[in-house]
């Protein structure tokens, strides 16, 4: 049995509590792998091996070391708890199927899978100053990037459609790739063989 920790809500970023009330100096007790955003929910985060990546709405992947820098919302654990080695072919996050085939459907599960993904459309949210606007108004007009035949990893949790609005049931899912130049939620895709873990 593994744990992964979540700060803040789904809901409280919707109502426009876009603040950071947790530091990542704290957020890395609960593990070494997740994700997340910044406070004023400044672009979207990538954590892997304990180290602390940040894409800005330019498209710019920024290595945060300042971990007195604050989160409204994240997700992590511990990247040592693997339960399960998979490999997968030709995945879309459309016909994924971890979570049928495994019996999930009311489980908490993450994932970080390792692949040469053939096509990955991303978004980034941008920094919105306050008073904070809601985060349906903030992500009206959020920048998109695409990248073909790009290796990376996927991070991300399944959530079970009960806590909706607690969380983002279903699939929440960033990616970053190895360069280091590409670091935000998928938004349609990944496509590729992709092997990895499951928590």
């Amino acid at each position: 049995m593994a744990t992964v920790y979540q700060h803040g809500t789904l809901e409280a970023l919707i109502a426009g509590q876009l603040g950071g009330t947790l530091q990542l100096s704290e957020l890395l007790k609960h593990g070494d792998t997740g994700i997340g955003t910044l406070h004023g929910v400044d672009g979207e985060v990538v954590i892997l091996d304990g180290e602390v990546y940040q894409a800005d709405a330019t498209g710019t992947v920024n290595h945060s070391t300042d971990l007195t820098a604050t989160t409204p919302f994240s997700t992590i654990h511990d990247g040592r708890d693997v339960t399960d080695l998979i490999t997968l072919s030709d995945v879309t996050m459309a016909n994924i199927d971890l979570i049928e085939n495994r019996h999930l459907a009311n489980n908490f599960s993450a994932i970080v899978l390792h692949s040469v993904m053939d096509q990955v459309l991303v978004r980034v949210a941008p920094k919105a100053n306050e008073p904070f606007p809601s985060l349906l108004e903030l992500t009206k007009n959020q920048p998109t990037f695409e990248r073909e035949q790009v290796a990376g990893t996927l991070v991300g949790y399944y959530s079970p459609e009960l806590y909706q609005g607690a969380t983002s049931a279903g699939w929440h899912v960033h990616f970053i790739s190895d360069d280091r130049e590409s670091c935000v939620p998928c938004q349609r895709g990944p496509v590729g063989c992709v092997s990895g873990q499951m928590l």
